[in-house]
């Protein structure tokens, strides 16, 4: 049977529509090919309001807001005598929120821990925390350290890169200031790289030590 003209031309018309339109689809460029990229997840942010490499030699690494963060900032005593430290809540340093925490003193060493939780980087490295070891009133040294979340062998070679007295293997290295006379023969700064956890810890006092040590 015949069909009629105008249902011919009405299914020619509806074939070439669809076929355009399929060709359409095909043609359309992936967001690869039009050159887009992915967004890539943000790192975490820089810690310059914080941590600095200014007085690497004498190794420092504390700004002036980092150190009111850590020493004045993060902590409290509960008594009168200024023996009994306790963390304040947690705030931020130039937008970069801190948790600070007291870590009681352990069996083989007296000395207390102000440890304040953070996100970020220094020397392209991750940082999650900064902290403070000491004996409330008395001279017994204090320490102040830096945890990366990175190897040894990569935060050593890092802080000897930016002028830190590191050994690039992590292991302690005595700088001597001069000498005391006192109680030791010399003074001056002890610093290590320590494993932690699946990261590590740099650490850097003040102390002294006798010939040969």
């Amino acid at each position: 049977m015949r069909m009629p003209w105008g249902a011919a031309a009405f299914g020619i018309m509806l074939l070439t529509a669809c076929s355009e339109t399929a060709a359409g689809t095909d043609a359309q460029p992936s967001e690869a090919d039009a050159g887009g990229t992915e967004t890539a997840e943000p790192g975490p942010p820089a810690l310059d309001a914080i941590l600095a490499t200014d007085d690497a030699a004498n190794c420092n690494f504390l700004t002036d807001a980092g150190r009111a963060m850590l020493l004045e900032d993060s902590f409290r005593f509960a008594d009168e005598e200024e023996m009994e430290p306790v963390s304040n809540p947690s705030f931020e340093v130039a937008g970069i929120a801190v948790y600070p925490s007291v870590i009681l003193p352990l069996p083989d060493d007296d000395r207390y821990t102000i440890y304040v939780g953070l996100a970020g980087s220094w020397l392209g490295l991750p940082v999650d925390a900064v902290s403070y070891k000491f004996l409330p009133r008395t001279d017994m040294p204090a320490a102040m350290r830096v945890h990366f979340e990175a190897p040894v062998e990569t935060v050593a070679a890092a802080l000897a890169d930016a002028g830190y007295p590191v050994n690039r293997d992590g292991s302690m290295r005595r700088t001597a200031l001069g000498e005391d006379g006192v109680m030791y023969d010399y003074y001056g700064l002890v610093s290590f790289v320590e494993p932690e956890g699946e990261g590590s810890v740099f650490e850097c006092n003040e102390a002294g030590w006798d010939e040969g040590e």
